[in-house]
């Protein structure tokens, strides 16, 4: 059960998938990647995740009142969210010719030497809550351009945003299993990693967890992606503009309440400019309010 951060009423009921589940599902995802992958080209792999944007978006109203009701950024965040996943995936999908590609090699006699990029199978992706698409994204897109299958594995606080890619390339006409979601325990996940249909894991959250993914992958020698959280500072420099820098560090620290990998968390400012910084940036704190994140403040 998913409960709303805001008044603590259910916002989803999920059944989670066994060990024993999970492992099936993400085999049966390995079956649908090999056929699918040798029957498609890149450019229509492009195009099927330019039906899977249009499906995503035509969905918004739905994907973004999930998003609020599990996790709590106000209504038009969450739509603004819906709406990033085209420039992130579009950005992809126009270097995926090129990058894809082979390499062909310098000529050496009796050698013809090449480097073929081949789908890895099945990529497993695990993604937080903070930021539920766009976190997603930036792996599931990739890897559906590569050929690959993938299984999402989205935080306990938004099972719903995997059913949302889910639904979407359904929608855009992938084969059923090429996108899943995979709802399920921490268990169950590694159990996943040991498959050895799975090629590469994809993780965003906690450095504990990071740490618990990698140890799992290390022992098959696979590909991980770790992005474990930032520590981020500014410095406002004695000739900066100091209410323009106070409005955009005010906004990096607490939009989406601080919950960003690059949320400001703390501000040098030079002594010439510390009091009028201060003062500026108190200013548009004391402004904030706390309220009903499906509201229109």
């Amino acid at each position: 059960v998913v409960d709303n951060p805001y008044d603590g009423s259910e916002a989803a009921r999920v059944r989670l998938l066994g060990a024993s589940e999970a492992v099936a599902q993400a085999v049966a995802a390995a079956r649908v990647q090999r056929e699918w992958a040798a029957e498609t080209t890149v450019a229509e792999r492009v195009e099927l995740c330019g039906r899977f944007l249009d499906a995503l978006e035509a969905d918004v109203d739905r994907v973004a009142a999930d998003i609020t009701a599990q996790m709590g950024k106000p209504l038009a965040a969450s739509r603004g969210e819906v709406r990033g996943v085209r420039e992130r995936a579009e950005a992809m999908m126009a270097l995926a010719p090129a990058s894809l590609a082979p390499e062909q090699l310098p000529e050496k006699p009796s050698f013809t030497r090449r480097i073929e990029k081949v789908p890895v199978g099945v990529v497993l992706a695990i993604a937080p809550w903070n930021y539920p698409l766009l976190t997603a994204v930036n792996c599931v897109v990739p890897a559906v351009l590569a050929g690959n299958a993938v299984q999402l594995k989205h935080s306990p606080r938004t099972p719903l945003c995997a059913d949302a890619f889910e639904r979407a390339f359904a929608a855009a006409g992938a084969p059923a299993g090429l996108v899943q979601a995979l709802p399920c325990s921490n268990e169950a996940v590694h159990a996943a990693i040991e498959l050895p249909q799975v090629g590469l894991v994809s993780f965003t959250g906690s450095v504990k967890a990071g740490h618990a993914v990698h140890a799992s992958a290390s022992r098959r020698f696979i590909d991980t992606t770790l992005e474990l959280g930032g520590k981020d500072g500014a410095y406002v420099a004695a000739d900066a503009d100091v209410a323009a820098a106070a409005a955009s560090l005010v906004d990096g620290a607490f939009y989406n309440a601080g919950q960003s990998c690059c949320a400001i968390e703390r501000v040098y400012v030079h002594e010439t400019v510390h009091e009028e910084f201060v003062a500026r940036a108190l200013e548009l704190v004391r402004a904030y309010r706390l309220g009903e994140p499906r509201g229109r403040g």
